[in-house]
């Protein structure tokens, strides 16, 4: 039921002008997981952290490896993909908001799909990714800042 909700294309991202105005925000320092079964958008979303300033310190496509990879470094945010091949996120989610490092959903799914617990998180489509991206990353870390 819930694949109904994903979209299966990922051929068109848009770009024009996009990266340029991104290009402007900065994240300096933040150290960043990325959480994407794509290798083509893992690399790019990478990229585009990377550029901006950030720290990518690893990347994961599967539920297990994205929690190993929490287990094992220190993580300012993570860029968190829900659908991950046959499996959705929702338990890197939760490990996530457990230990309350913020996230932003890179999908291609219809909001929707995501449980009432992160509805508040950051949702960026995979269609606007390059326009998106790093302004997203950039106040969610200020948003995670601010005392609850």
């Amino acid at each position: 039921m819930w694949q109904k909700h994903c979209r299966q294309r990922q051929d068109s991202i848009r770009t024009e002008g996009d990266w340029d105005r991104q290009h402007e925000l900065k994240i300096n320092g933040l150290r960043v997981l990325v959480v994407e079964d794509s290798p083509f958008l893992a690399e790019l979303i990478e990229d585009m952290l990377t550029e901006a300033g950030a720290i990518v310190v690893g990347s994961a496509s599967s539920v297990d490896a994205a929690l190993n990879e929490l287990r094992g470094q220190s993580v300012d945010l993570v860029c968190l993909d829900i659908m991950l091949g046959p499996e959705l996120s929702f338990a890197v989610a939760d490990a996530l908001a457990a230990q309350r490092i913020p996230f932003v959903f890179v999908t291609a799914c219809d909001a929707k799909i995501v449980p009432e617990r992160h509805r508040r998180q950051p949702l960026i489509d995979k269609m606007d990714l390059v326009a998106r991206l790093v302004a997203t990353c950039s106040a969610a870390r200020a948003a995670a800042a601010v005392p609850a």
